[in-house]
C-alpha cells in the first residue's frame, strides 16, 4: 500500500476588476469600430452587416459581412497589420482578405495585398505573375470611392 503525498497547489487568484473593466472596454471599442466600418461599407454595399456569427459559432466569420471582401477590423493602440492580414487570409472563405484598421484616434486605413489591389482596382488584364508579397495601405474613404467607381463591375445592391 502506498501513501499519496498531497501536492501543494497555488491558491486561486481572485479576478482583477481593473483588468476585467479594461477587457470589456476593449471589446466594446472593437464593436463600435465594427459598426462604424459596417456603416461606411453600406455606402457601397447596402447589404453590408456586422459579422456577429463569431460569438454564436465556432466557425470564423468576417467582421463585416455582405461585401465581396473578407474584412478583419482592428482598432487598437498598436496594430500589427501583418498579423491581422495573415489571420484574415487564413480564415477567409475565398473572398479577398482586407484589414480595416485604426490606431487610436488615427486615420482609418485599409490594407490588402498588392495583387488583390491590382485585381480589383486596376484592370484584370494587368494581372502580374510576380507581385511582391507586401501590403498596400489606402485611406478608407479613398478605398470606398475606388469601390464605387470600380471597373470590375461589382454589384453594389
Amino acid at each position: 500500500m502506498t501513501d499519496k503525498i498531497p501536492v501543494p497547489t497555488a491558491p486561486k487568484k481572485s479576478p482583477n476588476p481593473v483588468a476585467q473593466k479594461r477587457g470589456k472596454a476593449s471589446k466594446v471599442k472593437g464593436q463600435v469600430f465594427e459598426r462604424l466600418i459596417t456603416n461606411r461599407f453600406k455606402e457601397v454595399f447596402p447589404g453590408a452587416r456586422r459579422g456577429i456569427g463569431q460569438a454564436r459559432s465556432a466557425k470564423e466569420v468576417s467582421d463585416v459581412d455582405g461585401t465581396p471582401f473578407w474584412i478583419e477590423a482592428k482598432h487598437r493602440k498598436i496594430v500589427n497589420v501583418q498579423k491581422a492580414f495573415e489571420q484574415a487570409c487564413k480564415d477567409t472563405d475565398g473572398r479577398p482578405a482586407i484589414v480595416v484598421w485604426r490606431k487610436q484616434q488615427g486615420t482609418i486605413l485599409v490594407s490588402t495585398s498588392v495583387q488583390t489591389f491590382l485585381d480589383w482596382f486596376i484592370n484584370s488584364t494587368l494581372h502580374l505573375s510576380k507581385v511582391p508579397a507586401v501590403l498596400i495601405h489606402v485611406e478608407l474613404s479613398e478605398f470606398l470611392t475606388l469601390l464605387a467607381d470600380c471597373p470590375n463591375g461589382i454589384e453594389t445592391s
